[in-house]
C-alpha cells in the first residue's frame, strides 16, 4: 500500500480494491453528496470504476514522472 501523506490523525493512501464497500457507503449517501453536486452513485460497479480510474491516473502520473527523470 502506497502512503502519500501521514499525520497523527490522517493517513492519505492509495485507493485499493478492498475499499469498494466503504467507498460505496460514502459515495451513495445523498447527505455526503449534498455539497458535491447531488449525484450519489447507485451501484457498487460504479465504485469499482472509480477505483480503476484513480489507479490509472496514478500509474500514468508515475510513468510521466519516471520518463522525465531519464
Amino acid at each position: 500500500m502506497k502512503i502519500f501523506a501521514e499525520t497523527e490523525r490522517l493517513i492519505l493512501r492509495e485507493i485499493l480494491p478492498t475499499d469498494v464497500d466503504g467507498l460505496f457507503e460514502l459515495d451513495s449517501d445523498p447527505e455526503v453528496h449534498r455539497y458535491l453536486g447531488n449525484n450519489p452513485i447507485t451501484h457498487k460497479g460504479q465504485t469499482v470504476d472509480i477505483i480503476i480510474y484513480q489507479a490509472t491516473i496514478i500509474l500514468t502520473t508515475e510513468s510521466d514522472i519516471q520518463s522525465k527523470k531519464v
